[in-house]
């Protein structure tokens, strides 16, 4: 046997034992240097928001995808409940997707309104003979090339009831509580009689609802020149953007939002559904049809009694008058309506945050339309894909949003913000536990004269922010901004700088968000008119909800998609803040304000509220002390460990629940339906906010109603505690 073989397998096993260690030693040493884990879970935490990201905003922002969006949505018209509406979802569904965004369509069964089968709805005017002297038309005028014109359905009012009513006419100028107070002031009698009232000023509904509360057997409702087109300029749509005679605003008239079949519950294929009978207890008892003013034109100069007062006189070429027709003619109503039950497609899609994932912010616009609805809501529709696409694109560059975004596509909100409540009831436990704030568009672009938002308090200062982080798209100097443009553009708010922010009211799809869920919301988009340099005053735009609200008209009022751009990187900037702020930008300082300036508004009561023993003076006490609670709970923010998260995540916590302090289950008294005390749109005005709206409500109850101070003096009480309830959560440590 040979003794050196056992000696040279020990020296070579020892060998590679020591080239192994020595392997080992060297990896050890000359490894990259990583932090501790718990280190890096702090930064991360602790990270806060780049706003340098707004730089590529503004390098990725895209006014050709802005007009390829418009122009693909508005070749068909888009009902809520048609076939379009399907391809136009899928449309989206696909364009998300195609840019990464994790999305899908969200499908509910509801209750729809259309004219019935072939029946055509007319206003007809007839002699003593029973002669038929006009008839409103069914259409209107062809104005420019259409792809599918079969595909318009006739001017209706959607959820009228049917019904052939016939008789006199009265004129009840825009249909407001007080224009029919002025008329019973002047013995002036609507009951059994036909009411014409002009669109504008407030919701068509409310309209409907004043005229069949004084006792009118039906409404007829028309868009006058005087708020329509512009003295002595005869720039009529296609020529321009005033409103031609033929032209007729459709829209629904119902009070109580959401789809109809399915109050307070999503439209599942699981959900209880009362009969028809029951339903219909839900929508107003008289008959509603709209006609443009050429046709209005016929019925008003047939009037001969009662010569109007001079504010209620419009300007079609006649003189206007209360009531009474010549010659004993009559006007006769024929509406037949049907309510089906129909598919709508809400598009949802998601960017998952990386710190706070069980914490989102909503951004959400409809796309459904009257007719092409280029405006209304397209170019809000266009904003919110382009946005979409910019955020989903600096996603892709690397940025991780510290909270979630959700991104929504609503279908049916032109029939009540159907597609809008029915998602927020169906998803209602986790929206009031994760939802940040929902930021709304809708008519992005409805006017070129001026920005303007619709927001609650707590976001105030976040509006204010963005839009001075932005330049203004009509520059004078290199320093002016969005900011300062809408200042020199817009009433101040009252005793400070800023511009006015409006109160949120109604009238779109945050309303199920802050009016039944209690999320912050906003709104805004670009407003008013501005024609050869002289400012237009005007409630809305002249072509709302008529045929003629087509691509062209886009074209007229932002050519070049400066406001478009302008829009889009305001929400981009106002959601970039509240997605990745370390403190939500949520300031109860500027809401408890608010509200102190709405308490003062009822100095006017304070009388009647002596009387009927009303405990104003602890509801005065209750918005001092939470002024005096906002105030110490911000100066804990300013001094807080910014670097310890627990501390940043309770600080944002009370932030995010400080708005549902105003919920209350059972509702505002007299309108259930509407959940928040101080953000539910005005009983006398849907679109409209104030600041006690359930307030406002029984005190516009006649004194003879044995139940008005007493319902008074509960309702107070619930504000009272409601306000010191949130008082006493802000100063809990």
């Amino acid at each position: 046997m040979n003794s050196s073989k056992p000696r040279k397998i020990v020296f070579i096993v020892s060998l590679s034992f020591l080239a192994f260690l020595l392997g080992v030693i060297t990896g050890y040493f000359s490894r990259p240097v990583h932090k501790d884990s718990s280190q890096q879970l702090l930064e991360k935490l602790n990270r806060d928001g780049d706003w340098r990201l707004l730089e590529q905003f503004k390098e990725y922002v895209d006014t050709g995808y802005i007009d390829k969006v418009i122009r693909d949505l508005t070749r068909r018209p888009g009902l809520a409940g048609t076939p379009q509406q399907k391809i136009n979802a899928e449309y989206i569904l696909d364009l998300w997707q195609q840019q990464g965004l994790r999305a899908e369509i969200v499908q509910y069964n509801v209750l729809l309104s259309y004219p019935k089968g072939n029946h055509t709805n007319k206003v007809s005017l007839y002699d003593a003979s029973g002669r038929e002297l006009f008839t409103s038309k069914s259409h209107e005028k062809v104005l420019v090339e259409e792809e599918s014109p079969e595909e318009v359905v006739q001017p209706f009012n959607a959820y009228s009831p049917s019904g052939i009513v016939k008789g006199d006419l009265v004129y009840v100028n825009y249909g407001r509580a007080e224009d029919f107070e002025r008329l019973k002031a002047a013995g002036i009698n609507v009951s059994g009689k036909i009411a014409i009232a002009r669109y504008g000023k407030i919701f068509r509904g409310n309209k409907v609802k004043f005229a069949e509360d004084s006792g009118a057997i039906g409404v007829i409702l028309y868009s006058d020149p005087a708020d329509h087109t512009s003295p002595g300029d005869e720039r009529y749509f296609p020529g321009g953007m005033w409103l031609p005679g033929s032209g007729v605003q459709r829209g629904n008239v119902v009070l109580i939002k959401g789809d109809q079949s399915t109050q307070g519950y999503p439209s599942t294929n699981y959900s209880y559904r009362p009969g028809e009978e029951e339903i219909s207890k839900r929508f107003p008892s008289i008959p509603c049809h709209p006609i443009g003013y050429e046709d209005a034109n016929f019925l008003l100069g047939s009037m001969v009694s009662g010569k109007v007062w001079q504010d209620w006189q419009g300007s079609l070429n006649l003189t206007y008058h209360l009531t009474g027709l010549m010659d004993n003619r009559t006007v006769l109503m024929d509406i037949q309506n049907e309510n089906v039950y129909r598919p709508i497609y809400n598009v949802i899609a998601k960017i998952s945050g990386t710190i706070e994932a069980d914490r989102a912010v909503i951004f959400g616009c409809h796309r459904d339309a009257w007719v092409y609805g280029a405006v209304d809501p397209i170019t809000g529709t266009s904003i919110l894909m382009e946005t979409a696409r910019i955020f989903a694109k600096v996603y892709n560059s690397g940025w991780r949003p510290r909270r979630s975004i959700v991104i929504c596509s609503w279908d049916a909100e032109e029939y009540g913000l159907v597609g809008s409540y029915e998602w927020v009831e169906d998803n209602m436990k986790w929206l009031q536990n994760e939802a940040v704030t929902y930021v709304n568009l809708d008519s992005g672009i409805s006017g070129n004269y001026t920005f303007s938002s619709r927001t609650v308090p707590l976001l105030h200062d976040a509006v204010y922010k963005s839009t001075m982080a932005l330049p203004s798209p009509y520059p004078h100097d290199s320093t002016d901004t969005l900011y300062t443009d809408w200042r020199s553009r817009s009433e101040t708010r009252s005793g400070l700088p800023h511009p006015k922010i409006h109160p949120i009211g109604s009238g779109s799809d945050h309303t199920p968000f802050i009016a039944l869920a209690g999320i912050p919301s906003t709104y805004s988009e670009y407003t008013g008119y501005i024609v050869d340099g002289k400012v237009i005053p005007m409630d809305d735009y002249p072509l709302y909800h008529t045929r003629y609200e087509q691509y062209e008209l886009v074209k007229m009022i932002d050519p070049g998609y400066t406001l478009a751009k302008t829009i889009t990187l305001f929400h981009c900037e106002l959601i970039r803040e509240l997605v990745d702020a370390r403190i939500l930008p949520l300031n109860v300082r500027t809401y408890a304000g608010v509200i102190v300036v709405n308490i003062r508004q009822l100095e006017k009561f304070r009388a009647d509220f002596k009387v009927n023993k009303v405990e104003y003076a602890e509801l005065l006490a209750s918005t001092e002390r939470l002024k005096t609670a906002a105030r110490i709970f911000h100066q804990k923010i300013a001094h807080l460990d910014h670097n310890n998260p627990l501390q940043v995540r309770m600080i944002n916590d009370k932030l995010q629940s400080v708005e549902r302090a105003f919920i209350v289950p059972e509702g505002l008294p007299l309108r259930p339906m509407y959940r928040h005390l101080l953000q539910s749109p005005s009983g006398l005005n849907h679109y409209g906010g104030t600041g006690f709206p359930g307030l406002e409500d029984l005190l516009e109850l006649p004194n003879s109603n044995p139940e008005k101070w007493p319902q008074i003096r509960k309702h107070v009480t619930i504000l009272t505690h409601s306000i010191y309830s949130l008082a006493k959560f802000l100063e809990n440590d």
